[in-house]
């Protein structure tokens, strides 16, 4: 008698185990971020903190939804992955869709996960999280002795999504379930948020346009990355005006200076998709210099400046309403593909004459 082949055992999951593997991940993300600040710290352990710290993350996220399950077996097929879903015959010779069973060796990804929160109805700052991910990458690329802004900037973002999680999500104390690694993230989010408010009044106080703010909150530092930018002391101190390339910023994380006005025009370049060349002073694809301050900081779109708030009619095409380049203005009232659609258009007519 032949014996039918026993069926492969189905995959399990322990939640318990996921949870514990979360919560040890962001503790060790935090001990590594304590071990790469400072003179004696190893910068190298900044990335090994990010990492850590995204992937506990991640697995509190996964913990979640591997809570709604009923048994060890359930959870698997709610967290690990399957290859596809493929059609089965059942006993009436009817088709019927069954997925694969799961792979315990890999996990959901970000994009399921996120498809998972929708369905279960599972709340989450994912703004937060995309921003936690560029953080990361950001570190990735970065060279080491320069990832200590970045890192900061890593844990601002991620103190506030997990203390909402926890509460909210997970029905616990953020303190009762990390312990003093909570309580070193409490610590440098009241120290970047207090130190963010503060630089922010100093900027004002010194004349900085508060047109120009927004694009200051999102100003990095070109050694380190930090956001945690304040007035160089020493131009305050000789009454320097803000508005020249002169005035610098100087890094609180790190403690570089560079012009503040350079890097607007280089974060305004980059959040209107501008390519602007130092070596030369131009834009590559518009040009946003502003005719009244010099600046590169002129908004074609909206017709002002953001830093001194000039404002000028800027011409559109009168066929599409795009806002012309200055070449275009001068040869007519057409952007350049309005004007070879009427080219071709007035070609056609005269070959049908």
């Amino acid at each position: 008698m032949i014996k039918k082949p026993t069926p492969a055992p189905k995959p399990l999951l322990d939640v318990p185990k996921l949870l514990s593997n979360a919560v040890s991940s962001i503790q060790l993300g935090v001990e590594d971020f304590q071990n790469s600040l400072g003179l004696t710290g190893n910068p190298l352990r900044a990335l090994s903190a990010a990492r850590n710290l995204y992937a506990g993350a991640l697995l509190l996220f996964k913990y979640r939804i591997a809570s709604f399950a009923k048994n060890s077996e359930q959870a698997a097929e709610l967290i690990f992955e399957t290859k596809t879903t493929l059609p089965k015959l059942n006993d009436k010779n009817e088709i019927h869709w069954q997925p694969n069973k799961p792979n315990p060796n890999k996990t959901i990804d970000v994009n399921t996960i996120k498809d998972r929160f929708e369905s279960l109805q599972i709340s989450t700052n994912w703004k937060s999280i995309d921003t936690l991910k560029r953080c990361r990458n950001a570190l990735e690329h970065l060279h080491p002795e320069h990832s200590t802004g970045e890192i900061t900037n890593f844990l601002a973002n991620l103190f506030p999504l997990l203390q909402d999680f926890i509460r909210n999500e997970l029905n616990e104390k953020p303190l009762d379930l990390l312990g003093e690694a909570w309580e070193v993230m409490l610590k440098y989010h009241e120290f970047h948020a207090s130190n963010i408010t503060e630089s922010r009044n100093k900027w004002l106080k010194a004349g900085f346009p508060e047109t120009a703010l927004e694009l200051l909150g999102t100003a990095q530092c070109e050694c380190c990355g930090s956001l945690l930018l304040e007035p160089h002391e020493e131009d305050i101190e000789r009454a320097l005006p803000i508005g020249t390339t002169e005035f610098r910023y100087s890094c609180i994380a790190c403690h570089y200076d560079s012009s503040i006005t350079e890097l607007i025009e280089s974060e305004f370049s980059l959040a209107n998709n501008y390519s602007f060349n130092y070596t030369d002073g131009s834009y590559c694809t518009a040009d946003s210099e502003c005719g009244s301050c010099a600046f590169h900081l002129f908004s074609r779109d909206e017709g002002f400046c953001i830093w001194c708030g000039h404002t000028e009619t800027i011409p559109v095409c009168s066929e599409c309403n795009t806002t012309l380049r200055d070449y275009e203005a001068e040869h007519g009232r057409l952007c350049d593909r309005c004007q070879q659609d009427m080219d071709h258009y007035e070609e056609y007519e005269a070959s049908i004459r």
